[in-house]
């Protein structure tokens, strides 16, 4: 599981200001994967680390966007349908 610190490298944050904006965004993470897959990859290394990756970049992208949105347009790209759809299986 991705926690505070694990995250704010990846983000390459330095600073304590958006300590509680990064909890929530990795809470929401890891409850968006668990209500579109449910919880079984759990029981597996392999995609408990895919999930893992997942949170990174859902962080990353609510983070540095603020949202997730694209020019205006709802956005789901190609690497997080395909994450949900092993994890799902």
């Amino acid at each position: 599981m991705v926690d505070l610190d694990d995250m704010k490298a990846y983000l390459r944050v330095d600073f304590e200001d958006d300590d509680t904006l990064i909890n929530a965004l990795l809470q929401g993470a890891y409850s968006y994967i668990e209500n579109c897959c449910g919880d079984n990859y759990k029981k597996y290394p392999s995609k408990v680390c895919l999930a893992d990756l997942l949170v990174k970049k859902l962080v990353a992208d609510e983070y540095d966007d603020r949202g997730t949105y694209k020019d205006k347009k709802p956005y789901r790209d190609r690497t997080t349908e395909t994450i949900l759809e092993l994890l799902s299986n």
